[in-house]
């Protein structure tokens, strides 16, 4: 008691019926909880809450259990914030005017002038400030859940989409901002294997091993989810092994039902590369095929003595041997020049005319023969 009440005497809820907003109605009443994951389903709140809602009317709202509890704007949006997120707010417990201001300075959550659902939006107002929640957001305008000091428990108000008072009129009074307490939700971590769900009404015993002769060191209840990472086969039943409070150890899945496979993990597969078919050129006879982009030969120093040919070495018919001929040659064993005779091209007298043949007329030139 002591602590509660020392806690009400830093809370100060200063905040009148605010009178320039339009009061609506309709919506369905209480079943508003929203699990925290980010991908939900938003559910918008147009009715007030039920006596028995208990992040309104219980000791879950700080604001309540220290005696400043609804009608009230900052204890209803406190509440509405902790049916939201599923967890306690991290917003602020004293006057509605500080809301914004406390968020900023410890960072908390995102905030800005943009309204998003669920959102808290926070005024200053001569008489201390008011915070409202959005609900719903047109093309045209943004729908807000309010309860208020003196005034209603819960009541909707309107404003514009693009009214920078956002619905608040009076003089001395200003709008602050939103704090986006959603944007604080992460997605959930995928499960590290199988779900099942226990479904004998006796439960399942957690063994220390895969095997009914393993000693018994935990046992899980009827419907609780657990994890299960991996499977054996034993003494007639499938086994899985699973973590359930501190403990880890085998379960007879026999005993449970399976809710959720993990999907199988797959290697990323490289696109197939397909390679077009070419066709060599055809010539009138078979050489040792060169490659095209060969090393330059050792044509050795230019004083390096050669023999005299014991071909012709003049392949292109101009009288003289130059690189020309070697080059001819060469396009002419590779198929690349079909009109080049081949008939008198073994230089080197080895019988064949191949890429040594290429090389001695490199080398007749390097020795200038």
């Amino acid at each position: 008691m002591k602590k509660i009440l020392a806690l009400a005497l830093t809370i100060l809820v200063a905040v009148v019926p605010l009178a320039s907003f339009a009061t609506l109605a309709g919506g369905n009443p209480d079943a508003y909880s929203v699990a925290p994951c980010a991908d939900y389903e938003f559910k918008p709140r147009l009715t007030e809450p039920s006596y028995s809602n208990k992040y309104y009317y219980s000791n879950m709202n700080i604001l309540y259990a220290a005696g400043y509890g609804m009608p009230n704007c900052t204890a209803y949006a406190w509440g509405r914030a902790y049916e939201l997120l599923g967890t306690q707010p991290k917003l602020c417990l004293n006057d509605a005017r500080n809301w914004y201001g406390y968020n900023k300075d410890n960072g908390y959550y995102p905030y800005g002038k943009t309204p998003k659902l669920g959102a808290v939006a926070c005024w200053e107002t001569p008489t201390g400030g008011h915070v409202a929640v959005v609900e719903e957001i047109t093309d045209t305008t943004i729908t807000f859940s309010n309860s208020g000091w003196g005034y209603l428990n819960f009541y909707l108000t309107e404003a514009e989409l693009d009214d920078p008072s956002v619905g608040i009129y009076r003089p001395g009074s200003y709008f602050m901002g939103y704090i986006y307490i959603l944007d604080s939700i992460k997605e959930p971590e995928p499960p590290e294997g199988d779900i099942y769900r226990v479904d004998s009404y006796n439960g399942v015993n957690v063994r220390k091993g895969a095997g009914t002769s393993y000693s018994v060191v935990e046992a899980i209840p009827y419907n609780t989810e657990i994890v299960v990472t991996e499977t054996k086969s034993a003494d007639g039943y499938l086994w899985g092994k699973t973590k359930y409070a501190g403990v880890v150890g085998w379960c007879a899945l026999d005993f449970c039902e399976l809710i959720y496979k993990k999907p199988a993990e797959t290697e990323p597969t490289e696109p197939e590369t397909t390679i077009p078919e070419t066709t060599a050129p055809e010539t009138e006879a078979t050489f040792d095929e060169p490659p095209l982009f060969s090393p330059a030969p050792d044509l050795g120093a230019p004083s390096d003595p050669v023999e005299k040919p014991m071909g012709n070495t003049d392949i292109n018919g101009d009288g003289k041997t130059t690189i020309n001929d070697a080059t001819l040659l060469q396009k002419a064993l590779a198929g690349m020049d079909a009109e080049i005779s081949l008939d008198n091209a073994d230089t080197d007298g080895n019988g064949r005319v191949n890429i040594s043949d290429v090389t001695y007329i490199q080398k007749c030139i390097a020795s200038f023969i």
